[in-house]
């Protein structure tokens, strides 16, 4: 695992902040994870970033932010696990 840190919006409350850290995980397990990350549950956890930060400008903002930090792509993760059939997704 990298050493970095995440975007943090000074906004968000505490369990806001803690359903952030656990979108920031599952991408990461997208990446670093042999078994890479649970499909529905990352699905999930997109799906309450978006209501946590509904600017669009917003979402890009931090997706851009964790992606500079960890070289880690959180919307090219939701992409592909929109479109997958299968319970876990890898990113190569």
């Amino acid at each position: 695992m990298k050493n970095y840190s995440y975007p943090i919006i000074e906004d968000w409350s505490q369990n806001e902040l803690v359903q952030m850290i656990k979108l920031f995980n599952l991408t990461e397990d997208a990446y670093e994870n042999g078994n890479g990350t649970n499909v529905s549950d990352f699905i999930n956890q997109y799906n309450l970033f978006r209501k946590i930060n509904p600017s669009k400008m917003e979402q890009k903002q931090i997706c851009k932010d964790f992606y500079d930090k960890s070289s880690y792509d959180i919307f090219k993760v939701y992409k592909l696990a929109s479109k997958s059939a299968k319970k876990r997704l890898k990113m190569n």
